[in-house]
């Protein structure tokens, strides 16, 4: 274990996990209301809190970061689908963060990024290289211990936009012939127009909306086969815990997606919606290709591991740290 003090500044509704996850931390509870509350007090009001609290080090998890402070600052940035993706974000959405990613990348001591394919979509967009780590995320070992079931239908989780390929993917389904239903768990984002007019045509799908955790659980024990064709991801956590459940997934050959997944998944091109349906199909009923992967997705998933990440993580800490000196 790593030899320091942590004090976590976190929501209310956030204290019960972390004081599970971390017991000895001090946890300092900030309710603010919304992203812009938040966003607006992470430059007023935090630095002073962080003069009275006096760490070695701030651990900023989500792009930007209090840019008057003399403290250290680890910062992470996820992808950089702001600048590669334009149409997957809002116009505002895009300029805030692309604004505040790149005075972030001047005045942190490092960046962590979570995929080598995301720190190269990076460094392409003017990240400095030399600031950015890797670490890679991790998986819960519960998802490891999930009894599945094999059942009848496909399922995806994530908010539906653009950016996760949807409308495609319903073609794809149209076109398998499939005798399966395909579950769409996730909240409705934004520029929905085109995902709306592909489920009206599509007889078998279901949208689930917004799962909880435990919600999410219990609709990929009973998948057949879990889906994900993002055009774009700086990880893709889903498919990490269908992979360590054993169930059978599809997923795009483009960015982190296919980084993390190796061969334990079938990957495609996220264009070419024939092959995405050739994949739903083998995915689904050939059980060799799904013996095959449900032994592999535990296999590869079990190198993500939480404790590495922490490794990781601690390691930029004290560069950062060294770096400041």
């Amino acid at each position: 274990a790593l030899d320091c003090e942590l004090v976590l500044l976190t929501k209310a509704e956030d204290v019960g996990d972390l004081v599970e996850r971390a017991p000895n931390a001090e946890i300092v509870i900030c309710n603010l209301p919304n992203r812009a509350a938040r966003l607006a007090w992470e430059q007023s009001l935090l630095p002073g809190k962080i003069k009275r609290i006096a760490p070695d080090l701030l651990h900023s998890p989500h792009y930007s970061m209090p840019y008057v402070t003399g403290t250290p600052v680890v910062a992470v940035m996820h992808d950089a689908t702001f600048w590669l993706h334009p149409g997957a974000h809002e116009s505002h959405k895009r300029i805030w963060f692309k604004t505040v990613s790149r005075l972030t990348a001047r005045r942190a001591e490092r960046l962590i990024t979570v995929s080598n394919a995301a720190k190269n979509d990076l460094v392409e967009v003017g990240i400095p290289a030399e600031k950015l780590d890797v670490v890679y995320h991790g998986v819960d070992d519960s998802w490891f211990d999930l009894e599945t079931h094999g059942g009848d239908y496909l399922f995806f989780v994530g908010t539906l936009e653009p950016r996760k390929n949807l409308p495609r993917l319903l073609r794809a389904y149209r076109e398998s012939g499939l005798d399966l239903e395909l579950r769409l768990a996730g909240a409705m984002g934004w520029k929905t127009d085109e995902l709306e007019s592909e489920i009206a045509k599509t007889p078998g799908v279901k949208l689930l909306g917004y799962v909880s955790d435990a919600e999410k659980r219990e609709q990929m024990a009973g998948a057949r086969a879990f889906v994900y064709p993002s055009l774009s991801e700086g990880f893709g956590i889903p498919i990490l815990e269908a992979m360590a459940a054993g169930i059978p997934v599809v997923t795009s050959n483009a960015s982190a997606t296919a980084e993390v997944a190796g061969d334990a998944a079938l990957t495609t091109d996220p264009l070419d919606t024939s092959a995405l349906s050739e994949a739903l199909i083998a995915a689904a009923t050939d059980e060799s290709t799904r013996a095959r992967l449900s032994l592999a997705g535990p296999r590869r998933a079990s190198e993500f591991t939480w404790a590495r990440a922490a490794k990781a993580t601690a390691e930029t800490w004290r560069l950062a740290l060294e770096g400041h000196r």
